[in-house]
């Protein structure tokens, strides 16, 4: 069901993912190819906005707090696990596995390396901040119209 929270929810998150994936991009060198970095992690912003933070939206501010945290998390977990694959599967049509079990050990390897580059300060700050504060506005919002 549709509601003013979910809506709210979906679009600050993908704006935030967004803004996090281009603060994001310049952390890392020069070199790296990002395709559909920002546009990906928008999206999940939106998908994962509408069905945590706004699902959860009228349990109290405290709480809304913690779902704009989790929102955060479960995006970027997302987000990390569809690039690892994507490039896993890239590199197995260039035959660098020799089987399936080592494909998917790569794309693991592949998620730890994505989620260690993550952890720093200028990410991770306006992710959990941003998550918080959406978390608080989903929350009004869902109060202010039900």
């Amino acid at each position: 069901m549709p509601t003013a929270a979910k809506l709210a929810a979906a679009i600050l998150f993908a704006a935030l993912a967004f803004a996090v994936a281009e603060i994001y991009k310049t952390t890392i060198t020069e070199r790296t190819v990002w395709g559909y970095l920002s546009e990906v992690s928008a999206f999940m912003g939106l998908v994962w906005g509408w069905r945590v933070t706004g699902r959860l939206a009228g349990g109290g501010y405290w709480a809304a707090m913690g779902y704009g945290v989790r929102t955060m998390f479960t995006v970027f977990f997302w987000v990390i696990m569809v690039f690892a694959i994507y490039v896993m599967v890239v590199q197995s049509t260039r035959m660098r596995f020799s089987d399936p079990l080592e494909a998917l050990l790569g794309a693991g390897s592949l998620m730890l390396d994505y989620a260690r580059s993550i952890l720093s300060a200028e990410v991770l700050v306006p992710a959990f901040v941003g998550g918080i504060l959406i978390g608080l506005v989903c929350e009004f919002v869902s109060r202010r119209w039900p």
